[in-house]
């Protein structure tokens, strides 16, 4: 029995190499590899399997800033199902499962009642330059790695700003969910959004985010669907506290209705 599971992995590893991936490290005796694989877009995807209902991996590519090389990365998951994906942003600097695993309990609610593809991301600071990069990382790798029919998005804070600015450039992008939306830029991203009025757009504001005083100009956005947007009493910045389990619930109350 040894022998065989030997073979059946010594096979896998070379099938892997035969398509580009190159071996770093096995990760433990259950035979949970990390392995690289360069994609057409000269991205790296680190991969590796979580012993969970998730694979968790790493993008990796670079950028140029005032002719300084920036090696950067960029922690993944995803969660398998259909051809309809779901995409959850954090604001800057947020991490791959949030506060409270805030992200993780999201991405579980939608891909066990959906059967939606789910992926995280991270969101790390790079440069002043570089707003958009981990968006477009992410979004690359998606028309990768998944047969894609439609792509729906929840993002916060940056991301949320992020998303609403380039939205327009993905077809396949028909539903926004964008929670307190960062306001340095408001034009920026109420400009993009209307480039795009086939999009589903939902606002979910924080009445004591900065964020909930542009509720009209968001509204006044021209959209086929209409712009539904939504102020919630006493949420703040983070959603923190009792708002918590709102901002949770917010894809299946404002794009899924349930």
């Amino acid at each position: 029995m040894g022998l065989a599971v030997d073979l059946i992995r010594h096979w896998y590893i070379n099938s892997l190499i035969r398509n580009n991936f190159s071996i770093n490290k096995i990760l433990s005796q259950k035979y949970n590899y990390v392995f690289v694989k360069k994609t057409e877009s000269n991205q790296f995807t680190r991969y590796t399997k979580d012993m969970g209902n998730r694979d968790v991996s790493s993008l990796e590519w670079r950028e140029e800033f005032n002719g300084v090389t920036i090696d950067c990365s960029l922690q993944i998951a995803k969660h398998s199902g259909g051809n309809t994906v779901f995409l959850i942003i954090p604001g800057v600097d947020g991490s791959l499962d949030g506060f409270e695993d805030k992200y993780l309990r999201i991405a579980e609610g939608v891909h066990s009642k959906h059967g939606h593809t789910v992926y995280q991301m991270e969101n790390p600071f790079i440069t002043s330059q570089h707003w958009e990069s981990n968006v477009r990382q992410m979004l690359d790798h998606i028309y990768l790695d998944h047969d894609v029919d439609e792509i729906h998005v929840m993002a916060h804070s940056a991301g949320a700003w992020t998303i609403g600015k380039i939205a327009h450039e993905f077809p396949e992008i028909n539903k926004l969910l964008l929670v307190n939306p960062a306001t340095n830029d408001v034009d920026s991203y109420v400009e993009g959004l209307a480039k795009a009025p086939y999009i589903h757009t939902n606002f979910v504001l924080g009445e004591k985010d900065p964020s909930a005083a542009y509720g009209e100009q968001f509204r006044d956005i021209e959209n086929h669907h209409g712009v539904n947007v939504v102020v919630v009493e006493e949420a703040d910045h983070h959603f923190s506290g009792d708002a918590l389990n709102h901002f949770i619930d917010a894809p299946h109350i404002y794009l899924y209705k349930q």
